[in-house]
């Protein structure tokens, strides 16, 4: 296993990259995760997102893609959430063209 190539979805550049693998440890939320080279950069991932399979590092790919779509839609969900019980608790900010969402609508940004 050492020393192994293996493939893993990176989730940067969203491609399947490899490496070798170069540690195998238990991380603190009790997963084994392979520490992996690739090139001059080092990366930790959880044992069960990577392969020796290219294939099946892409499928893997697929779901992280998917799941993290996911999490930022329940994440948006929430936040708005929060920022209307924060409104409903504070008011109206006072100063509000001095915020950053101020900044930003001034810039053309979201």
């Amino acid at each position: 296993m050492l020393g192994n190539k293996i493939y893993y979805p990176d989730e940067d550049t969203n491609k399947v990259c490899d490496g070798r693998i170069v540690g195998l440890t238990i991380n603190e939320e009790g997963f084994s995760v392979y520490t992996i080279k690739d090139g001059e950069k080092y990366v930790v991932l959880n044992t069960s997102l990577c392969s020796d399979n290219y294939e099946e590092a892409q499928g893997h790919l697929a779901k992280i893609i998917a799941t993290n779509a996911e999490i930022k839609k329940i994440q948006d969900e929430a936040n708005k959430k929060i920022d209307a019980l924060l409104l409903n608790l504070r008011g109206q900010p006072e100063f509000e063209y001095l915020t950053i969402k101020a900044e930003r609508k001034a810039e053309g940004r979201k």
